[in-house]
């Protein structure tokens, strides 16, 4: 190894025990001649350096600058570090802004579905209120009640909860006599499938007979079948068929009666009431003989 003219380390010139090569040595002496920048990577003793230099304007000099390599890798280990914790905190960020938009794109479209869900709900519930048809959504495989309209408290006098928790209470409204008191219309209803039957209830809190039209369809909804009851209320067809048919029956039967009485008057009209009714009187009989003959 030879020395560097005019670099020196502790006062000592760079010579024979540092390991710098003569092509190193070349290359600085040309870049000082030429008063140019740059920076080399030198061992001088046991410790490794940078070596940076940069020409200046004063007499071609040129300045001369050693720096430890562990310090400048620290600096650069503690700068990468520092980087990566930026860099991994922007991500961080950018991902958490990410994920709070779209939650809240997500929470503002379920907002709406359950804003129009619930609208369409309480429409549904008030129509229903004001009409004579029931409106249930049960399970096939569990019979448990998604939904009941509440105007089934109306038209059965039972609550519409007590329904939603055990469907088998309407069963307890039917008359005791009914023979489909105990019949199951749903078994084996599939998807697609409809099916109608009438069925005659009590009112649970006035006990009066009202009888309904029941349309069940099967239905599919979110992979599982499900029966859908449409319960219209025919009492008042009911009654006013029994008025016409109690009218008809009343009427036929004053009929009858007239046609007895006219039959019976007829006859009597026909057949004198005196049994000598058609004999001559005679010449001494009283008035009233001569009077009937004048009849």
């Amino acid at each position: 190894m030879a020395a560097i003219p005019g670099i020196t380390q502790n006062g000592q010139p760079l010579g024979d025990n540092d390991t710098v090569t003569e092509e190193q040595i070349t290359e600085l002496s040309n870049a000082f001649v030429q008063n140019s920048s740059g920076n080399l990577k030198v061992k001088l003793g046991d410790t490794r350096y940078y070596m940076v230099y940069e020409g200046t304007a004063v007499q071609n000099w040129t300045m001369v600058g050693l720096v430890p390599v562990s310090i400048v890798n620290a600096s650069l280990d503690k700068l990468w570090f520092y980087t990566l914790q930026i860099v991994a905190g922007i991500a961080a960020g950018l991902a958490v802004l990410v994920i709070l938009l779209i939650l809240r794109r997500s929470h503002v479209t379920l907002r709406r579905k359950n804003t129009e869900i619930m609208y369409r709900d309480e429409l549904f519930q008030k129509l229903s209120l004001n009409v004579d048809d029931v409106f249930l959504m049960l399970d096939a495989e569990t019979s448990k009640v998604d939904y009941v309209s509440p105007n089934i408290e109306r038209l059965l006098g039972i609550p519409w909860r007590e329904v939603r928790q055990d469907v088998r209470v309407l069963a307890e409204l039917h008359p005791k006599g009914d023979p489909d008191r105990d019949k199951n219309h749903l078994e084996g209803l599939l998807n697609g499938q409809q099916r109608e039957w009438d069925h005659e209830y009590e009112h649970l809190e006035t006990k009066e007979r009202r009888w309904f039209h029941i349309i069940a369809m099967g239905s599919e909804v979110e992979g599982r079948t499900k029966h859908i009851l449409v319960m219209s209320d025919r009492t008042a067809d009911r009654q006013v068929n029994q008025a016409l048919s109690d009218a008809v029956a009343a009427a036929e039967t004053a009929n009858r009666a007239k046609s007895t009485f006219l039959s019976n008057m007829s006859h009597d009209i026909r057949t004198p009431a005196d049994p000598r009714a058609g004999r001559p009187c005679p010449g001494n009989a009283p008035d009233p003989c001569h009077d009937r003959q004048r009849l």
